[in-house]
């Protein structure tokens, strides 16, 4: 059984790493926790962190690579906006393509899987 706002495993490479945990926190409802110059993520029912945000400090261009199974893609899409994300391509359903956000602050993309079927809806969002 998929367990909603979860992901496998990913890495956010950000400039500043309080803002990226100001976004991505609310967003999916994830809490940090240090591990040295990381910062480790846990979802909500997780046994243990599932990714982690490395502070770029501004050295290397912002990044992030992970999938996020969520409930309903096109209400995550709209609270992404509500956060100060962009939606760039809207919600649309794919077989093989996964979706793509940012958030307000420049770290890349995140990508959301429906965890009520195996399709993807596929809405993409910029800052």
């Amino acid at each position: 059984m998929s367990v909603v706002n979860t992901v496998s495993w990913f890495e956010i490479g950000a400039p500043d790493v309080e803002a990226a945990k100001a976004f991505y926190g609310p967003l999916f409802d994830w809490s940090f926790a240090p591990d040295g110059a990381y910062t480790l993520i846990t979802a909500p029912g997780a046994a243990g962190p599932s990714g982690g945000i490395f502070g770029t400090g501004g050295g290397v261009p912002p990044y992030a690579v992970f999938v996020v199974q969520v409930a309903d893609v096109a209400a995550t899409a709209a609270r992404a906006e509500e956060l100060g994300g962009k939606v760039v391509v809207a919600p649309k359903r794919w077989t093989t393509a996964w979706p793509s956000l940012t958030s307000p602050t420049p770290t890349a993309a995140c990508s959301l899987c429906s965890a009520r079927s195996r399709r993807i809806e596929r809405p993409s969002f910029t800052a």
